[in-house]
């Protein structure tokens, strides 16, 4: 897929040795603080987020020309959680950081919302828990034991089948 070219409606930023945020070609040593956005060339938002003093803020969100939407929400400069939406609004995927590094448990969603995926990360790695619907009837979750990313049913060797309630 082609993507369209994007538009700056502020000046760029550049990120420097000090890992700040500074306009492109600002000589003051002051860090950038405010809202950066960009559109595609047809007028449509493709990035928002905010800046305070050099580090990005709060939520900055990217809007694919396809209608997907990832917010990265950030702490500190840090990033906290990622989250990928479908087109129609519901949640894709959503995965907790520390670190800078994925580290929590991921939920990924069909586009009618029901939780399918559930994976387990520890420093950046997944540590080895991994549940999968797999298109199974709800509530039957099959695990994955190694340290290997879901795969489906018939393509594992042993598993087995766990049933438990899950909040979503």
């Amino acid at each position: 897929m082609e993507h369209p070219a994007t538009i700056s409606k502020s000046i760029g930023l550049t990120l420097r040795k000090d890992k700040l945020y500074y306009f492109k070609y600002s000589r003051t040593g002051i860090p950038f603080s405010g809202k950066k956005t960009h559109y595609f060339t047809d007028g449509k938002l493709c990035f928002e987020g905010d800046y305070k003093q050099g580090k990005p803020f709060g939520i900055h969100k990217y809007f694919a020309s396809d209608g997907m939407v990832q917010e990265i929400s950030y702490i500190e400069g840090e990033i906290n959680c990622i989250e990928y939406y479908y087109e129609n609004g519901e949640l894709f995927e959503r995965t907790p950081y520390k670190n800078g590094l994925r580290h929590g448990v991921s939920k990924v969603y069909d586009k009618n919302g029901l939780l399918v995926t559930l994976r387990s990360y520890k420093d950046g790695e997944l540590d080895g828990v991994c549940y999968k619907t797999s298109g199974y009837k709800p509530g039957t979750w099959w695990h994955v034991p190694h340290k290997s990313d879901c795969l489906d049913k018939s393509e594992k060797d042993s598993e087995t089948q766990l049933t438990f309630l899950l909040n979503p």
